[in-house]
């Protein structure tokens, strides 16, 4: 039997926003880092590989959990009705929190890692009049009235993803690749 080759990741710059500062992000000091539930692209070596380019380069970055998002993922894959998907989303997000974290602490003394859960963000005063602000914007183009009304869910509300630890932070994503071997 052939002993288990372990693969190793390269990351690289899959996107940097805004675009206009593409050649000049890493003179930032915060970037942000989104986390999509249950691909593949997060498991804990490519994760790790992220985790390590970003403590090469900023002092501080936010980790966006997409726990409330991936009920949509759950719904449309696995026919969950959107309760159960929503709270099974918002497991989901802090089991990746909880099981991760020893990949982000051990860049924790060259980057403060910080996690925000989109659950969280969109529990905020501020997201409810922003996203009041876009029905209206949107109620006014028939295109874009059709285009969210065919993406508009039930999305339940005043649950929030308790347990899991936020924080704050901002621009650059990175994404792993495997790198080459010798």
């Amino acid at each position: 039997m052939e002993p288990a080759r372990r693969t190793r990741y390269k990351a690289e710059i899959a996107l940097v926003s805004p675009i206009t500062i593409r050649t000049t992000f890493e003179q930032h000091d915060t970037c942000f880092l989104g986390v999509s539930l249950e691909n593949s692209n997060f498991a804990t070596a490519k994760l790790t590989s992220m985790v390590k380019w970003i403590s090469r380069r900023f002092a501080r970055c936010t980790v966006l959990i997409g726990d409330s998002i991936h009920r949509l993922t759950l719904e449309s894959t696995r026919g969950m009705a959107p309760e159960e998907a929503f709270g099974h989303a918002l497991e989901l997000g802090c089991q990746f929190v909880e099981n991760e974290r020893k990949v982000f602490d051990e860049y924790g003394d060259s980057t403060d890692f910080t996690f925000l859960n989109c659950s969280d963000v969109q529990n905020r005063r501020e997201f409810a009049e922003f996203r009041a602000e876009l029905r209206t914007f949107f109620a006014k183009d028939e295109v874009l009235l059709t285009a969210s009304t065919l993406t508009e869910s039930a999305r339940p509300s005043g649950k929030t993803a308790s347990g899991c630890r936020t924080g704050h932070g901002p621009p650059a994503a990175a994404r792993s690749r495997p790198a080459p071997t010798t």
